[in-house]
């Protein structure tokens, strides 16, 4: 027994050390996919904010047409702002101060609008868009996944937390831009600005659309064939509706001669690229899921395949140990009682020990003895008589 035992610690240990580093790694996972759902209401706010700031610059441009929307877009924003409370209750991954503090930005800029002037407002919106990216960005670190160092995987993270945001901020840039410039009328010094910025805007829309194309064809392609299928559509799209609003940007507003474009008509084309974005984002998080969620499920396989196996590694150690203990012991235990029965007189007791190993040669030797004891008596007898 005391043999199975120090030749068992050995596995167990060995397998502890083995289950215990799989179980880190399933928790690392699983920390992952709270990340993945807590940016769902965190771009959704996104969304919201982009589409405020862009309303307000119509609005304050002088279009009030637009203020029951910029009204809606407002009301959404408390809705998302509920929406990560309520995720940040069950998955803390961000200090509650760090969420007061987006909670409160917005309070803020919220209430001071009326207030502002039209690039006040601007300027305003684009730095909570940012601190929204920045608290963005805190939660995939809290919850691992910008350490993820899987290739499938740390691409489609980076694109998801980074590079599909910079795209919709430069669009949504260009819109607000834009449709300040049409709203206005496109005249003086400050039409001549903004068409100069305008025509930057759709630079660095073509900038970001070529990183996160760039980004996500890493984590697809043909050695990640189900990746690429799942979101080829969507990058094809995004990629479509990306190019025809630059192409409208620069041919009807930056360099159009004719009438301006309506407001109307430019929010929706600028529309268009972010809707197709906002697809792409939701292809690459349920894809970015089932990865995470197939490497969990295969590493929770790997954990209970490695618990049967060191159980069958357990009895199979503890049947053979029992086996050559039983080989052993039997035969001493055999050799004991014919030395008892010698000591008793019985000189004639039969050894029943054939094998070629030490415990056979242990019995020879007794065979021997057993003679020589016999001859020895027989030797004593003739001399007596």
């Amino acid at each position: 027994m005391l043999i199975a035992v120090a030749v068992s610690i050995p596995i167990i240990v060995l397998s502890y050390f083995f289950v215990a580093e799989k179980n880190q790694n399933i928790e690392f996972t699983r920390a992952e996919l709270d990340g993945t759902q807590y940016l769902r209401p965190l771009r959704k706010l996104m969304t919201d904010v982009a589409a405020h700031r862009d309303l307000a610059s119509t609005v304050l441009a002088g279009d009030g047409s637009y203020a029951g929307e910029l009204d809606k877009a407002s009301a959404a924003i408390d809705e998302d702002l509920k929406a990560v409370a309520a995720q940040q209750g069950k998955n803390e991954l961000a200090a509650a101060e760090d969420l007061e503090s987006v909670r409160a930005d917005w309070q803020t800029l919220k209430s001071k609008l009326p207030t502002y002037k039209l690039d006040q407002s601007f300027d305003q919106h684009t730095r909570y868009l940012t601190k929204v990216l920045q608290f963005s960005a805190l939660i995939a670190n809290e919850s691992n996944l910008v350490l993820d160092s899987d290739v499938d995987s740390h691409y489609l993270v980076d694109a998801l937390v980074f590079k599909i945001a910079k795209l919709d901020a430069e669009i949504s840039a260009g819109r607000a831009i834009g449709a300040a410039y049409l709203a206005s009328g496109g005249q003086g010094q400050q039409g001549s600005s903004r068409k100069g910025e305008l025509a930057a805007a759709s630079v660095k829309i073509n900038d970001a659309l070529y990183e996160t194309n760039h980004f996500i064809r890493f984590a697809a392609g043909k050695s990640h064939p189900r990746t690429e299928a799942a979101l080829a559509t969507a990058i094809t799209e995004a990629g479509k509706a990306t190019s025809a609003f630059t192409t409208l940007l620069a041919e009807r507003v930056v360099n159009g001669t004719g009438e301006l474009l309506p407001v109307k008509d430019y929010l929706a084309a600028a529309g268009a690229p972010l809707d197709a974005t906002a697809k792409l984002w939701v292809a690459t998080v349920a894809e970015l899921d089932r990865l995470l969620g197939e490497r969990s499920a295969a590493l929770q396989r790997s954990v209970e395949l490695e618990i049967v196996v060191v159980g069958l590694a357990m009895l199979f150690t503890v049947g053979f140990l029992f086996l050559v203990a039983r080989a052993i012991t039997l035969p001493i235990k055999h050799l004991s009682e014919v030395a008892d029965r010698i000591s008793l007189g019985d000189l004639d007791a039969s050894i029943q020990i054939n094998t070629r190993d030490e415990i056979g040669e242990l019995g020879e030797r007794f065979r021997r003895m057993q003679v020589s004891l016999r001859d020895a008596m027989e030797a004593l007898e003739r001399h007596g008589s």
